[in-house]
């Protein structure tokens, strides 16, 4: 019981879930509207404007600018259930990537795009077990062919954003687009409204959901330099979550506390509407208590995480 336990709480952590799709199926669209946690607006302060000279930073991209970009993951996860230390977990790596077009850019500098997922690769590590290598390639290839749209200000703050996906699908397929979603606005950088220069730092909150845990992410942006319209920033990242229920079919799940902590760097060309690169890494303490099923029995679960994400685009 333990075994499936362990395999299915890694699923569930890492954004899995339990799919189930059939694309055979009428597609149908999914509005994920602002004021929902995974697309709630972000409050952006500005801690120090930084060193003349000063310039409003504003993302300019022109329609049918294109951008191809990949998003490489991995995992590293350590288990324990009721006290008991599992061996480490290290998730083969994953590669998805997307294709995204803007499609019109409004008087006031709001942008709308569209974009497609046209591949899916993973990559099993020396140590991969036959059943996590399986459970991710099922999954993770039918995300392949899914589209939609966003719209973001020239900000860079998302204030819509549509998905299209069968009709079918269900609750975990839901959680694990929208850790997609919340993956990528880690790799995004929304700007402050003021002009700033070199050593300028702002502070971006965010309510985010994913993986069915709902938590607020602080991000601290530094400007470490801006030539030709592109932009280098640092970024350190942190992660709260109180008590709250995760909706599971598989097993009654309550979080009692998740604590997270990272950091990175963007470059951007204030062009385009992708990075031109982003590194995150985030190390994560997850406390839970699950219960099975088939049991009455109650488990404590502690999971401690490193998961590293890169992501890469070329512009046409």
């Amino acid at each position: 019981m333990k075994k499936t336990l362990l395999l299915g709480s890694f699923c569930l952590l890492t954004g899995l879930g339990a799919v189930n799709l059939d694309t055979d199926k009428t597609p149908a669209y999914a509005e994920i509207a602002q004021g929902e946690s995974i697309n709630s607006p972000s409050e952006i302060t500005l801690l120090n404007p930084g060193n003349e000279p000063k310039q409003e930073l504003r993302l300019t991209p022109t329609v049918a600018t294109k951008a191809t970009s990949t998003m490489t993951m991995n995992t590293e996860m350590t288990m324990l259930v009721d006290g008991q230390t599992y061996p480490q977990v290290i998730s083969p790596t994953t590669t998805i990537t997307m294709e995204v077009e803007v499609t019109n850019v409004a008087e006031n500098g709001d942008i709308n795009a569209d974009f497609t997922y046209t591949d899916v690769e993973v990559i099993a590590e020396p140590n991969t077990s036959t059943e996590l290598l399986s459970a991710m390639e099922e999954q993770m290839n039918k995300l392949v062919g899914l589209n939609g749209s966003f719209l973001l200000d020239k900000q860079g703050n998302t204030k819509d954003a549509t998905i299209v996906f069968p009709a079918n699908m269900d609750g975990n397929n839901k959680q694990m687009l929208e850790s997609m979603v919340t993956s990528l606005k880690q790799l995004s950088s929304p700007l402050p409204s003021e002009a700033v220069g070199i050593g300028a730092q702002w502070e971006v909150t965010n309510l985010l959901s994913t993986n069915g845990i709902n938590l607020t992410q602080t991000a601290n942006y530094e400007l470490v330099d801006i030539q030709d319209n592109i932009a280098t920033l640092n970024v350190k990242i942190e992660q709260q979550a109180g008590e709250q229920k995760i909706n599971s079919p598989d097993a009654s799940m309550s979080l009692t506390s998740l604590t997270g902590i990272g950091k990175g760097k963007v470059t951007m060309n204030l062009a385009q509407i992708m990075p031109i690169s982003a590194t995150i890494e985030m190390k994560s303490d997850i406390k839970m208590k699950i219960t099975a099923p088939d049991s009455n029995q109650e488990s404590l679960l502690e999971t401690q995480s490193l998961m590293q994400m890169n992501l890469e685009s070329k512009y046409e």
